[in-house]
């Protein structure tokens, strides 16, 4: 559902997709993994933004893909 929806987006010719949400930028986090699935390439995974917070950022046929999950 989430890959269909960057790939949508990347149809219609986005130039960034932002994908937030869930508990963190785990191996087997779902999130993550479908933005992979979508065909994107890792450019940054597990920066910390701030505390509590991780950042992943990936790159798919030249659009940018930035995932922010926060802890809480």
């Amino acid at each position: 559902m989430i890959a269909k929806a960057i790939r949508d987006f990347i149809a219609q010719r986005a130039y960034m997709v932002v994908v937030t949400g869930s508990m963190s930028v785990a191996p087997d986090d779902g999130t993550p993994m479908a933005i992979r699935e979508a065909g994107a390439d890792t450019v940054c995974y597990g920066a910390p933004v701030y505390l509590g917070a991780m950042f992943l950022l990936d790159w798919v046929e030249g659009v940018i893909s930035r995932y922010l999950a926060a802890h809480r």
